[in-house]
């Protein structure tokens, strides 16, 4: 039987062994640490349920996520969103402020894209772009918290076609951003979790893939022959017919001598839950994002609490500190990120009620950023990869669950086409 090997037990390593377990191959899992699922961690402290990594999803955007839970059997755990949690909120100014009335003011600029040339094709910078379709005030007040909420990165370097390709689709096929949402299909905007935390679906994959699996098994070396592939770990040597390296792209750069791979930029996210123990937060709504014009080392808050009462009585926040523009926080103590918290709850929504619980997450080289020339790059790294190795993960098209579940399950469907096992 044909022997596949998976390094990384993340969402991308695990989703790539649930593609492939009907295949006839032997597939063992190995990761680096005790525990698999990479960020896909929930904690329950107390009364609270906090994520390690993603939070929240949204429906019409995880097609792939939203099958994956219902052949694991997890249908009656899903758990779906408040009506407030459509509100959202900037902190600009001094205060908080509804999103909407943030736009009154763009208005004039906004309306400019109805009238605005088709993109040359060429790539762009975020900034670039929305300076050129609306007005550098709507690059830097409405799309920079947007885009440090989802790559926690600076808008004058990611690319706009790689990390809003709806956008950028919608830019070269219809000229307009307005156009191409409006003749888009309406698609269900509820936002869903898991009841039991999210960590519930690392636990569904871990149980019902059919690989064998080996945690604390850190890869040293990689040999790639013309018939077979030799993995060396910290405990053993391995042997197959194909690699998958599912790890991160400083990870995989390292393992095949890609320096192309080590060389992408990734931003180091702490994530601070804090917990009360009474209803004292009466805003409802999803949460809300700092603009980098605030200088503030916070790029925002998620109203737990808010999103999905059902999970709490009482008063449950996120703070996510760092990013890009921050990178010293990942160097911060426990004490001191949570000192950050509290003053963010205090200053921003004049909380002055200590918290009965904290939980603290680090994430350093955390989320990678998609900067102009990422698709050339990526197009050139994978015309580097020996015949018998492929790499998934969140560097490559997007860093959503739902984009790495896309590129797992693509990948699995190629290799199975094309028989290679056969």
């Amino acid at each position: 039987m044909k022997k596949v090997i998976i390094v990384g037990g993340g969402i991308s390593g695990l989703s790539v062994a649930w593609y492939l377990r009907n295949l006839p191959v032997e597939i063992s899992l190995l990761e680096r640490k005790s525990v698999l699922g990479g960020v896909m961690q929930s904690v329950r402290k107390g009364a609270f349920l906090w994520e390690q990594g993603p939070e929240v999803f949204k429906w019409s955007r995880c097609p792939e996520l939203i099958c994956l839970i219902q052949e694991l059997g997890l249908s009656q755990d899903l758990i779906f969103s408040s009506e407030e949690a459509k509100r959202r909120y900037l902190y600009v100014r001094g205060a908080l402020r509804p999103l909407f009335s943030t736009l009154l003011p763009l208005l004039p600029a906004l309306a400019k894209d109805l009238w605005a040339k088709k993109g040359s094709g060429e790539e762009e910078s975020i900034y670039d772009c929305i300076s050129r379709r609306y007005s550098r005030q709507v690059a830097i007040e409405l799309f920079d918290p947007i885009t440090l909420g989802i790559y926690a990165g600076d808008i004058r370097k990611l690319s706009m076609k790689a990390s809003f390709p709806s956008l950028y689709g919608w830019q070269q096929d219809y000229g307009s951003f307005y156009k191409g949402f409006f003749k888009s299909k309406k698609k269900d905007s509820r936002l869903f979790s898991l009841k039991g935390g999210n960590g519930s679906l690392i636990a569904a994959l871990q149980k019902q893939i059919r690989a064998t699996v080996s945690t604390s098994s850190e890869v040293i070396a990689i040999t790639p022959y013309a018939d077979q592939v030799i993995v060396a770990t910290n405990h053993r040597a391995f042997s197959c017919d194909h690699l998958i390296i599912a790890t991160s792209s400083r990870e995989a750069g390292r393992l095949l001598h890609i320096p192309l791979l080590q060389e992408i930029t990734r931003a180091s996210i702490v994530s601070v839950h804090l917990g009360y123990d009474q209803d004292l937060w009466r805003k409802k709504g999803f949460g809300y994002l700092v603009p980098t014009s605030e200088n503030d080392p916070v790029l925002g808050a998620l109203w737990n609490s808010s999103i999905f009462p059902q999970r709490t009585r009482v008063t449950s926040f996120t703070f996510l500190l760092g990013g890009i523009h921050h990178p010293e926080i990942i160097g911060f103590s426990e004490e001191a990120c949570i000192s950050l918290a509290i003053r963010a709850a205090k200053k921003h929504m004049g909380i002055i009620k200590e918290p009965v619980e904290k939980q603290v997450a680090f994430h350093p080289h955390f989320l990678p950023q998609l900067e102009v020339g990422h698709s050339l790059r990526m197009d050139r790294v994978q015309k580097m990869l020996p015949a018998r190795i492929s790499c998934v993960g969140n560097y490559w098209e997007g860093v959503s669950v739902e984009d790495c579940l896309k590129r797992a399950k693509n990948f699995s469907s190629s290799l199975t086409r094309l028989c290679t096992f056969c």
